[in-house]
């Protein structure tokens, strides 16, 4: 069984924020992907890490401290995502 998880630091003024996509148990590479963004369309680029992984998608980190994130991420076509801390 495939499972998506995203595992993410709280953004401290040291540490931007970061999103991993990990499988439950490394196999033949499948595709894989994670990313952040910055909510509410602002328009400001995102960070994405996208291929055919093993074990592991990222970590992607992105500066955009006091701005809400959102993260997205999937493993061979089944997906997650969530907004995450605002401030």
């Amino acid at each position: 069984m495939r499972r998506t998880r995203i595992c993410r630091a709280r953004a401290t003024t040291t540490v931007a924020p970061s999103a991993v996509t990990l499988r439950n148990t490394p196999d033949a590479p499948v595709w894989m992907a994670v990313s952040l963004n910055i909510d509410a369309g602002r328009g400001a680029p995102g960070v994405v890490d996208s291929g055919n992984y093993t074990t592991y998608a990222g970590p992607v980190y992105l500066t955009a401290r006091g701005e809400c994130i959102q993260w997205n991420a999937a493993i061979d076509g089944v997906g997650a995502n969530a907004h995450g801390h605002c401030g």
